[in-house]
């Protein structure tokens, strides 16, 4: 909670006080289609977003994602019975969310050079769709696996093995909700056209009832998150102009 305080402080402190440099070169790129791979304290996901610039700062965006989210608790473990076999006691469930949502991107320092870096903040919010996939277990190699509960899995000693990741596809539940996501975004592209951002952000999430994702932890409605990503893209009808000294 302290961390993703800290973050949120530090993006406001940016947006607040940060001075652009506008010498050296400045782009006008009308529209560009990015794409995304990012990693989240809690797990994995990718996303595409659709640029649209409003001026030589400012920028639209609308993006979609797909997240793998995994408990901060969760740990996998050895089988006792199988050599190789792992699996993670106490999952009740597996996350998958779906996110579309709209946002702006700000451009706080401009490029020197085209081999510069420059900076940009952004936010974004929309729509969360989160699925929760029942994990299943075996008891022991003869009998049909069966949902995590306190009732039938008091130890580890006590599962078999871990079912596979398809079963449970035909119990599926979901959640509705928003999302809300701020970040820094390091413009590394040193061509015209192409894209490359390393961002940094976090991200909170909130639904409409609570996520059960593991039967020994409180479970709670909304999730905290810090991610680390890498964007790309191409971008459509761009050029560069050079000020006169």
């Amino acid at each position: 909670m302290r961390t993703l305080a800290l973050t949120f402080f530090i993006l406001s402190f940016l947006c607040s006080y940060s001075q652009i440099d506008k010498q050296g070169v400045s782009e006008i790129n009308t529209e560009a289609n990015t794409f995304a791979v990012q990693i989240n304290t809690n797990g994995l996901g990718i996303s595409y977003a659709f640029f649209k610039r409003k001026n030589a700062l400012k920028t639209r965006m609308y993006e979609a994602s797909l997240n793998w989210v995994k408990h901060h608790k969760e740990y996998r473990i050895r089988s006792r019975y199988l050599d190789g076999e792992k699996l993670v006691f106490g999952k009740l469930n597996q996350l998958i969310t779906f996110k579309l949502g709209w946002g702006k991107r700000i451009r706080r320092f401009i490029k020197r050079t085209n081999n510069g870096v420059a900076i940009e903040t952004f936010y974004s919010f929309g729509l969360a769709l989160g699925i929760l996939k029942p994990v299943y277990y075996y008891k022991s190699e003869h009998t049909p696996p069966i949902p995590f509960s306190d009732e039938e899995f008091y130890t580890p000693e006590h599962i078999y093995k871990a079912a596979s990741f398809f079963k449970g596809f035909d119990h599926l539940s979901l959640r509705f909700g928003g999302y809300l996501k701020g970040g820094v975004a390091f413009d590394l592209g040193g061509k015209a056209r192409k894209m490359n951002y390393l961002e940094l952000g976090g991200e909170v999430d909130v639904y409409h009832n609570t996520l059960p994702l593991m039967a020994q932890y409180k479970q709670r409605p909304y999730l905290l998150s810090l991610f680390i990503a890498y964007r790309f893209g191409l971008k459509k009808q761009a050029k560069q102009f050079f000020k006169k000294k």
